[in-house]
């Protein structure tokens, strides 16, 4: 009986906090209502030119040649470029081969590398001189845009100014507004213009997580400036900034 009486208080004590909160309902809030925040929409954009001392070379290699010697052609070739020029790693792009009606090995071979500017003077006439009979080589082109490497890291330079602005801004709310501590809630980065934003209910409203994700996919297939040499990177960021609103008492 001991034990039963025991069991019983210990069940009762448990239950007094629960039937409490049931009896006062002041002290029960809903969760939906915190936090609550105090949000200011900050845009920022910033551009930056990529600028590139390197070009990516096209050659072309075309070869009427018996089967045993079109056989080894292609280790031949990756040896002459690289005689050629040294400077860049050359790569075969391309390569068909086929028979011609005097039963000789029709190839052709088309290779790339990205060379420094100041080899390609007298590339087209070296070139040339590689051929020989049976064998042509030609270069293709010689195209000055910058290499995606030099993009990218154009875009990562431009994502760290934007990064220390957006912290330099949330800083400077901090300042003005003592009471309050500002932290970053949304920020998005990306090229192209920015679709209609809400700052309570995000991008497009009620929609808002889809359509961030939209613009971010868009963004990222935004197609690339046509230039040569140099090319100019633009990358917009739209953030919220926001502090907590302290519960009411």
């Amino acid at each position: 009986m001991r034990i039963k009486k025991t069991v019983i208080v210990i069940l009762a004590s448990l239950s007094l906090p629960i039937m409490s909160l049931a009896a006062s309902p002041s002290l029960v809030k809903d969760v939906g209502q915190y936090p609550r925040l105090n949000s200011i929409v900050y845009t920022t954009s910033m551009d930056e030119w990529v600028s590139t001392d390197t070009a990516n070379v096209s050659v072309v290699v075309n070869g009427s040649l018996q089967q045993a010697d079109a056989a080894k052609l292609q280790s031949d070739v990756l040896a002459n470029l690289k005689q050629l020029s040294a400077a860049g790693k050359w790569r075969i792009t391309q390569f068909n081969r086929s028979k011609d009606q005097s039963d000789l090995e029709r190839v052709t071979i088309v290779a790339e590398a990205r060379l420094p500017q100041a080899q390609l003077a007298n590339l087209r006439d070296d070139a040339k001189k590689l051929s020989k009979p049976g064998v042509k080589y030609e270069i293709q082109n010689i195209d000055f845009s910058p290499s995606d490497a030099d993009v990218q890291a154009t875009k990562d330079k431009l994502r760290d100014k934007i990064y220390a602005k957006v912290k330099k801004e949330v800083d400077r709310l901090d300042n003005v507004y003592t009471e309050e501590h500002f932290y970053v809630n949304r920020l998005v980065v990306g090229e192209g213009d920015f679709p209609m934003m809400d700052a309570n209910a995000g991008m497009m409203g009620a929609a808002g997580p889809a359509q961030a994700a939209k613009y971010m996919v868009a963004a990222r297939q935004a197609p690339r400036a046509n230039t040569s040499v140099s090319q100019k990177i633009t990358l917009n960021a739209y953030v919220v900034i926001a502090s907590t609103v302290a519960n009411p008492q």
